[in-house]
């Protein structure tokens, strides 16, 4: 593997979410399955992805799991996809270490299922190599709605220091846009087996060991409610 070559890179999408606040629109569909641009949001990221060289795909898939395995069967041209299917809810970080014996590159990205920031994917990966000490990456995007994200507090270095849940207005005016670079020891940092949030508990622990920033201007979307999906509909082209 050549490092930082996306096509060596595996991504995994979390793809989870039961999308409770979304039941009027989705229905029995996985939040990452409702349609964005006439397609379903999920294909939006993988293309995404794609369009910087990434190749390789497991997709973390938890409720309505068989929607999301029926739709990627089909093989798609130079792409590869698995589905990696939770016995039971694990949470974001949870299913992230249970799909453990599929990745095969260190690092690896993982991507939000619901949320969608234009990030060059490649310049996030090369970011990752050239710190030495990074055991992760989370990339930053301005926020637009403190209350709902919280912030985030890095130093000069782009080092995380710490994450601003309950207090957004001391933060850097930054948000964690659900996209992300893991070295493979992050995985001995999650118990297996068990549900554990990424957000909640995984970065909190990594803060000030580690865990790195990477800034983008690009706006963030997210399909989390309905108000939130129609803005993304409108806006939203690949």
């Amino acid at each position: 593997m050549i490092p930082g070559d996306p096509s060596c890179t595996d991504v995994l999408i979390l793809c989870g979410g039961r999308g409770t606040r979304l039941q009027s629109v989705a229905a029995d569909k996985p939040k990452p399955m409702v349609e964005v641009d006439n397609r379903p949001f999920l294909d939006l990221l993988i293309d995404h992805a794609a369009t910087f060289g990434f190749r390789r795909f497991v997709l973390l898939a938890g409720h309505h799991a068989e929607a999301i395995a029926s739709h990627y069967e089909t093989p798609r041209d130079g792409l590869a996809i698995e589905v990696s299917v939770e016995p039971q809810a694990m949470g974001t970080g949870g299913a992230v270490r249970h799909a453990q014996p599929l990745i095969q590159s260190d690092p690896f990205l993982v991507l939000n299922g619901d949320s969608f920031c234009r990030v060059d994917l490649t310049a996030l990966l090369h970011y990752h190599f050239q710190l030495e000490d990074a055991l992760a990456i989370i990339a930053l995007a301005p926020k637009k709605e403190a209350a709902d994200y919280g912030g985030v507090t890095v130093d000069e270095a782009g080092r995380i220091l710490r994450f601003d849940e309950k207090n957004p207005e001391a933060a850097s005016g930054l948000v964690n846009a659900g996209l992300y670079v893991f070295n493979c020891g992050v995985l001995d940092r999650i118990p297996a087996g068990r549900t554990i949030s990424l957000e909640t508990e995984v970065f909190p622990a990594l803060a000030g060991q580690g865990l790195y920033g990477f800034t983008t201007d690009s706006e963030l979307y997210d399909i989390g409610t309905p108000e939130r999906l129609d803005r993304a509909r409108r806006e939203l082209k690949i």
